[in-house]
């Protein structure tokens, strides 16, 4: 299974809006690819393997630019067996493994984002690009009419805002799967596509095709198949850390136990590891003013001599009680 990414300018919004499409593939030959080191593949992502939406000509930004004000998104997985809109898992709906795909992110990203179930009160319709919200269902054709290209499992659609103050905001999504893949679906291979494209709602995308390559859900091609102990079906710590970038902690952050002396990556100095020594990391990363400017040794964590994202992904990493680079001490 791979996945591939293209971008339409001007549909479905206004002169201030982008739409872009972000698409998962699976491909009818082997997912592994000839002379691979199938023991490599499997060793643990290094932490920083995520990437965001770009928004015009910002590929494989350095920070994340699309997201969702407030942090969450209300979607439906109903249209999975409405009778037009059906997937099956196998034997099974796949209605349920859809919520749970959802309910997976929410659980990783608390205080953080929230995918909320449609209810009476706030009903989705089906590919409507103007209504603030995802749909997730099943068709022969892309939001739009566009069909299916063979290998295309689920077509994710965005429209988000290009211009102006609101630069960046995410405006609407939905999520469309390939019915002609039916026959091949089982639940977990299901859910892994639906957490996926969950991740481009987020503001996620793929790693591997923005120079930061390992086995994780996001990358643009699962190199292994479902039932192997590789394969990928759920989001890793990899996918976690790079939404966590994009939407910060609504309660207070977490933070290590206060240690005597300057602390790898606790740039402010106060003892503890927390969100305002990342924000210090990621102006330096960006080239504003930054205390990293005269304490380089603290920001600089994975000891490359450069404060780059990854020394931000570790010192976010190391805020919530996660393993940071192994050189930080």
């Amino acid at each position: 299974m791979r996945a591939r990414r293209g971008v339409r300018s001007g549909e479905g919004g206004t002169s201030a809006t982008r739409v872009a499409v972000a698409v998962v593939a699976l491909m009818l030959g082997a997912c592994l690819g000839g002379g691979r080191d199938v023991a490599a593949q499997c060793d643990p992502p290094p932490g920083n393997a995520f990437a965001f939406l770009s928004l015009g000509g910002d590929h494989c930004p350095a920070t994340p630019l699309v997201r969702w004000v407030p942090a969450q998104v209300v979607y439906d997985c109903d249209f999975l067996a409405d009778g037009t809109h059906d997937i099956t898992c196998g034997d099974s709906v796949c209605v349920q493994h859809c919520r749970e795909a959802a309910a997976k992110w929410t659980d990783d990203l608390p205080n953080r984002f929230s995918f909320v179930a449609a209810d009476a009160a706030h009903p989705v319709s089906f590919c409507n690009s103007t209504d603030g919200r995802t749909s997730i269902g099943g068709s022969t054709t892309f939001c739009g009419g566009q069909g299916f290209g063979s290998s295309i499992v689920a077509v994710t659609l965005r429209v988000t805002i290009s211009d102006g103050p609101q630069r960046g905001q995410q405006r609407d999504a939905d999520i469309v799967v390939n019915q002609a893949f039916n026959s091949r679906f089982t639940p977990g291979l299901f859910r892994a596509v639906v957490e996926h494209e969950l991740g481009h709602v987020l503001g996620l995308d793929h790693p591997d095709q923005c120079g930061r390559d390992a086995n994780v859900l996001m990358r643009s091609a699962f190199r292994f198949p479902e039932g192997d102990p590789c394969f990928v079906g759920a989001p890793t710590a990899d996918d976690v850390n790079g939404a966590m970038m994009i939407y910060a902690a609504s309660g207070p952050a977490p933070t290590t136990t206060p240690t005597p002396g300057p602390i790898c990556g606790d740039v402010d100095g106060d003892g503890m590891l927390t969100i305002g020594d990342v924000d210090s990391v990621l102006a330096a990363v960006t080239g504003e003013p930054s205390t990293c400017d005269s304490l380089p040794d603290r920001c600089d964590v994975d000891g490359t001599s450069e404060v780059d994202v990854v020394d931000a992904a570790n010192v976010l990493r190391r805020a919530f009680g996660l393993p940071g680079a192994s050189s930080c001490p």
